[in-house]
């Protein structure tokens, strides 16, 4: 989950809008997006396979891009990031 999640944030980091796509930012939205996305672990190759075939599925994909939405929003609101030592930063303008 974590490399598709991964995939689709930096395939689309500009549709997302995040507004600080620096390392960090992006590494913050990826972390809050992954600790509300259901984890699936397996031990066996029949489990990877049922896991593998779920995660091709459009609701698993818009649950992850439901998940990503919302933590870029999040990041957005809160960034923690180099570019907050600039006055574009929302967070410098809101003092």
């Amino acid at each position: 989950m974590e490399i598709l999640a991964k995939n689709y944030l930096h395939e689309n980091i500009s549709e997302l809008g995040l507004k600080f796509p620096c390392e960090k930012c992006k590494n913050d939205v990826l972390a809050f997006a992954l600790n509300r996305l259901e984890p699936k672990y397996v031990s066996n190759v029949r489990g990877h396979a049922f896991v593998k075939a779920q995660m091709m599925t459009d609701q698993y994909k818009t649950d992850i891009i439901c998940a990503l939405t919302n933590a870029v929003q999040v990041v957005n609101n809160n960034p923690d990031c180099s570019f907050c030592e600039y006055e574009e930063c929302p967070k410098s303008s809101s003092s």
